[in-house]
């Protein structure tokens, strides 16, 4: 009589389990037949969603963290001029190979093998040499300025 029961309960779950198994597979079958017409659906809402400009402007009245005062916009324009780069296609550098380098053990300090116009030269970090300033060193690679354009130069090794 238990056994009766337990099939009982047991076979309409089986059937409901199997059901929904077929359910999943049927509705995936024919989801791809109306594919295209979401696709449709799909494309014009991305186009209403890209056409759609942004109309709102950032307000930089916000007072700054480190100094406790409100900067204004309008000051901050006017800095602008100030710092233009200088137009390094005008410039014409001399011709510079960097050959190596040196590291001193005690101090660790690093000085590089530089050709400067077929004239060697060991230059340190801040040396200037024919009006060429060592600037940035790297262990790959170094960086010069030359009449207040700066050029990176690769170490020949």
């Amino acid at each position: 009589m238990k056994n009766k029961k337990a099939i009982y309960i047991l076979i309409p779950a089986v059937l409901f389990i199997w059901g929904i198994i077929f359910y999943k597979i049927y509705s995936k079958i024919n989801h791809n037949n109306n594919a295209y017409s979401t696709n449709i659906i799909a494309n014009k809402k991305q186009e209403n969603f890209l056409n759609k400009t942004d109309d709102y402007k950032l307000q930089c009245n916000y007072p700054d963290p480190f100094l406790g005062i409100s900067m204004k916009w309008e000051n901050m324009t006017s800095l602008k001029g100030k710092f233009a780069k200088k137009n390094n296609q005008n410039i014409i550098w001399p011709d510079v190979k960097v050959s190596g380098y040196v590291e001193n053990a005690k101090n660790k300090k690093i000085k590089f093998w530089v050709t400067v116009s077929n004239n060697s030269y060991l230059m340190a970090l801040g040396d200037t040499i024919r009006s060429l300033k060592l600037l940035k060193i790297w262990r790959d690679s170094v960086q010069f300025e030359y009449d207040g354009a700066h050029k990176n130069f690769k170490v020949n090794k």
